[in-house]
Formats: C-alpha cells, structure tokens, sequence
C-alpha cells in the first residue's frame, strides 16, 4: 500500500492522505481511498491498471 500525506501535520489537525492498494489480482485491480485522519472520506468507485494512475487519479478529486 502506498501512503502519501498531501498538507504538513500544522496545517490540519488530522492530515489528508490518499492510499493505493492492490485488491486482487488482474488489471485494473489498484483502487486509490483518500482519508482524513482514521476516516474514509472517498474511495475509487473504479480500479485502475497501476498504482500510479490510481494515485493521480485520487489527487484530480481532491482538487474538484
């Protein structure tokens, strides 16, 4: 699983980070969840073919 943290720990109370994992074996089997502290606030309702796409594609719905 890939965790990327998005603002510095002073900027929020609890930071906001965008995970990637793999679910399963295949393509289009990494998924990108983005939280606030221990909570989910939105998860890819698609999978994608690598991590890093899912990750860019986390970040193009946090900048809506």
């Amino acid at each position: 699983m890939l965790v990327k943290q998005l603002r510095p720990m002073q900027d929020l109370p609890e930071p906001i980070e965008i995970r990637v994992s793999k679910e399963g074996p295949g393509r289009n089997s990494w998924r990108w969840s983005i939280w606030r502290g221990t909570t989910l606030v939105s998860r890819a309702a698609q999978g994608f073919s690598g991590a890093e796409a899912a990750y860019e594609d986390g970040r193009r719905v946090l900048n809506r």
